[in-house]
């Protein structure tokens, strides 16, 4: 596995409060990762942390530059690690009084691309996600699912490498939970590496390649579902998440 991105000894606090903790962690290219943690384990801070959007108290977070070929800290060069993730949050970010096409052309602008190429993104990110027949619709008037898949797409207009989801699945219903996961393993496939925080263990356990356990303020532990369960006498993924959050 190459290793893709990188957390040494990483400290975030708000204030007196230390969210994480000396969090060490290896993340490959192409993987399909996910974090898991109870609420208010820290999740959205790494993430928001990975990304540069929180500033650690100390510590490195690290990234492979494809273009140099070799690893940078994401405040190195903040243009190029800007590029390099996308970032879908919880809520929706989007302009609700846009259309679905419009607000994705207008996140592409943000980017500097030139009009043809953001057509031509926006046309093959429609179609990926599905969401072809409602381009002309207003986002306020898409359904749950729809406001989802609008949100991956706004956040992968730019290319990213790196493909971050916070909660990609919460309020949605079981056969919605399954469309967005087959969005996400299509978005995998072809070759964007994925970052999933979630508290629904039974979907990171099924779709995952490796999945790291947020607990203390640090990864507990990380591997393969196989992996994780083989280590604790193969038990259920969820019973190994019962043995580690309450030691």
């Amino acid at each position: 596995m190459q290793v893709f991105i990188q957390f040494k000894n990483l400290i975030k606090g708000y204030g007196k409060t230390t969210v994480i903790d000396n969090l060490d962690l290896d993340i490959g290219k192409g993987e399909l990762f996910g974090v898991i943690g109870m609420s208010g384990s820290g999740k959205t801070t790494l993430l928001k942390t990975m990304i540069g959007f929180l500033e650690p108290e100390s510590g490195e977070i690290n990234y492979y530059s494809l273009k140099d070929k070799k690893y940078k800290s994401i405040f190195e060069e903040e243009d190029e690690s800007r590029r390099m993730f996308g970032f879908s949050t919880q809520m929706p970010s989007f302009y609700p009084k846009l259309t679905t096409e419009e607000n994705m052309d207008h996140f592409a602008s943000l980017y500097d691309m030139k009009k043809k190429q953001r057509q031509s993104t926006i046309k093959e990110l429609l179609s990926l996600t599905g969401l072809t027949p409602y381009n002309k619709l207003l986002a306020e008037e898409l359904s749950g699912g729809m406001e989802k898949r609008l949100s991956i797409a706004c956040s992968l207009v730019h290319k990213p490498s790196v493909l971050i989801l916070d909660e990609p699945t919460a309020d949605l219903d079981p056969v919605l939970r399954k469309e967005t996961w087959n969005l996400i393993k299509r978005i995998n496939n072809q070759g964007t590496t994925i970052i999933v925080a979630s508290h629904l263990l039974d979907e990171l356990e099924e779709n995952c390649d490796r999945v790291g356990i947020l607990h203390k303020k640090k990864i507990s532990a990380v591997g393969t579902p196989a992996q994780l369960k083989k280590a604790y006498s193969k038990r259920s993924l969820s019973d190994v998440f019962e043995i580690i959050y309450n030691n």
